[in-house]
């Protein structure tokens, strides 16, 4: 005889009810995980654009510190003097210079002037930004008996430039000199350049409220003995 009652038993559901109430709290649990990815894939973002900022800085600083190491360096197979006025030289806030002797692949020394300067500010297309151009002159001393500067050198780039762009969003770049040199061949001679340098993001990060923009503060000291006190 058919049972009614194991019928009623197989047809058993969820009321609408139920379905509104589940939709409701899966609706609130897909929001908020939504809402989280997106803090989290902007923070991220923040954090990759800082660190893509420190690597480009750490490019910069490792180069000038290097530069600067060089500074007043004469080569014992060179027969010209050093000019102490020569070694480092400060032509501004943002514009200095380092003479050094270089020994070529031939063993031959010649005598190098290394310029660091803030060129012309341009505005960026990503938002108009106004941000600068630092460059890197390395020139080839013309009369090193006689010492040797911009007017006394020629560029290893294209002729009337400020040489070759090494960061093209700076803020700002100010060179400060430290320690002058009290006695010796290179008295009046600075040994330390101190640089503060603030670079920006190379793009504006989505969500954030400006542009993101890092400053460094750092110090380059000579390492040629005879400039050293």
């Amino acid at each position: 005889m058919f049972n009614t009652n194991n019928f009623k038993e197989c047809n058993k559901g969820y009321t609408l009810v139920e379905l509104m109430v589940a939709l409701a709290v899966s609706a609130i649990v897909v929001a908020g995980t939504l809402a989280g990815y997106s803090v989290f894939a902007k923070q991220y973002e923040v954090i990759n654009t800082r660190i893509d900022i420190d690597r480009q800085a750490l490019k910069i600083i490792d180069l000038i510190q290097s530069d600067v190491m060089k500074a007043g360096f004469k080569s014992y197979k060179s027969a010209n003097t050093m000019k102490s006025s020569d070694a480092l030289v400060q032509r501004g806030l943002t514009d200095f210079s380092i003479v050094y002797d270089h020994i070529d692949s031939a063993g031959i020394p010649d005598r190098k002037l290394v310029r660091y300067s803030l060129g012309p500010g341009y505005v960026s297309s990503d938002g108009g930004e106004g941000r600068k151009k630092l460059y890197r002159d390395l020139r080839d001393c013309t009369s090193p008996a006689s010492g040797c500067d911009l007017t006394t050198s020629t560029s290893d780039y294209s002729a009337g430039g400020q040489g070759e762009v090494i960061m093209d969003k700076i803020y700002a770049f100010e060179v400060t000199f430290l320690n002058t040199k009290s006695s010796g061949s290179f008295s009046g001679a600075s040994q330390m350049v101190k640089i503060n340098m603030t670079i920006a993001a190379s793009r504006k990060v989505q969500g954030a409220p400006g542009w993101i923009t890092k400053n460094y503060k750092f110090i380059s000291r000579a390492k040629n003995v005879s400039l050293l006190n």
